[in-house]
């Protein structure tokens, strides 16, 4: 593997122990790295294939995306998973999601410096979510409120009490969508509006919030489904959010894990 500190634009390593709602704790792989500091050289002296949507990309997302996968395989790493499964390629779906190598699943995420991952068993989780943001500012906050929250829900925020000022509460619930979003996704397999889910209820003391779905996206996201949600800090100014699902009884994702884990076994 790859020597992080070799590398010009890398700052530092971390794997953050993040408590789930469903009361399980999972690693979370996090990078900080220097975009300035960031060349195209940083792939091969990794190791890592550069896809052409990436190279004809702007050098922000380079490096966005070359850290982001850097941190994909460390927290593969650290999950325990074979060690040529934790060297694989993770490739670029149709949709620009993450490509796992089987029986794996994982969200990546990067924000202004910062890179995060996280990875489970498929055998355990239907499908797992990240996000990362910035604090929004005064300024912004207007542009993300109209397009990820409704007045019931700023209602929500305002009356939430506690040390958070709005522009958390705020940053908090937009980034816990975009988390719920990359979890199901590989289970709706098609996009899905920030209106899709309401904020239900939020506690800033446990870092616990949750999202009950408004519309019926598929047998595994019913409408009326409540999905529960962690959120800590990175630092003063960025926020994470983190969603896991385990399939529920009788569904194409836990099918699916069944025919997963049966090929595996006859395979061995």
């Amino acid at each position: 593997m790859e020597r992080l500190e070799q590398l010009p634009a890398f700052r530092s390593v971390s794997i953050r122990r993040t408590a789930l709602p469903t009361s399980d704790w999972i690693d979370v792989s996090t990078l900080c790295f220097d975009e300035a500091a960031f060349t195209p050289a940083h792939f091969a002296e990794a190791g890592m294939p550069c896809p052409d949507s990436i190279a004809r990309s702007v050098r922000k997302r380079q490096a966005e995306f070359f850290f982001g996968r850097l941190a994909a395989r460390r927290a593969i790493e650290r999950a325990g998973v074979d060690r040529a499964v934790a060297q694989a390629d993770i490739g670029i779906g149709a949709s620009r999601e993450p490509l796992w190598p089987r029986n794996v699943v994982g969200s990546i995420s990067h924000t202004a410096g910062i890179a995060a991952a996280v990875v489970a068993s498929s055998q355990a989780y239907g499908g797992i979510g990240i996000d990362v943001e910035q604090i929004v500012s005064a300024s912004t906050r207007p542009a993300v409120l109209e397009m990820a929250l409704n007045g019931a829900e700023v209602h929500m925020l305002q009356a939430c009490p506690g040390p958070m000022s709005l522009d958390e509460k705020v940053t908090l619930v937009f980034s816990a969508k975009e988390s719920l979003f990359k979890a199901a996704f590989g289970s709706v397999r098609r996009y899905f509006d920030f209106s899709a889910a309401r904020l239900s209820s939020i506690d800033p003391d446990s870092g616990r919030l949750a999202l009950t779905l408004v519309e019926h996206l598929n047998e595994e996201f019913t409408l009326g489904r409540c999905c529960e949600l962690s959120f800590t800090r990175l630092d003063g100014g960025t926020i994470l959010t983190i969603c896991a699902f385990r399939p529920r009884p009788g569904s194409a994702a836990v099918e699916l894990a069944s025919r997963s884990l049966h090929s595996r076994l006859h395979s061995a």
